[in-house]
């Protein structure tokens, strides 16, 4: 559901997708031009025109079990902070092998 932060009315009301997941992540970028959201159990990602709601751009990969994620100042790059092996919440979220933090080009959308 997406919904509209002045009046506090939903703007789309049926269900949207983040085509994967468990998705988790959601930050806008630096300028405000894109919203990236990361899916914890298929480790892709999504880019949403935030003025269309739609979809604009696929990650398909970010990282194994992405949890948060946040951008440069310049909006270069896109941190991914990754779950690892001994999460210490969400017991239902995947925990992978790789604790740590993946950096994105966000030019590219690639590690």
């Amino acid at each position: 559901m997406v919904f509209d932060t002045t009046t506090h009315t939903p703007v789309h009301a049926e269900p949207r997708t983040s085509f994967g997941l468990d998705a988790h992540g959601v930050r806008a970028t630096p300028d405000g031009s894109e919203i990236w959201m990361v899916n914890r159990a298929t480790s892709d990602g999504i880019i949403i025109d935030p003025r269309t709601d739609a979809v604009i751009d696929y990650l398909p990969f970010v990282g194994e079990s992405p949890d948060i994620l946040d951008f440069s100042p310049d909006g270069r790059f896109a941190f991914v902070t990754l779950r690892g092996p001994a999460t210490l919440s969400g017991p239902h979220a995947n925990q992978e092998f790789s604790p740590g933090v993946a950096v994105l080009d966000t030019a590219q959308g690639r590690l």
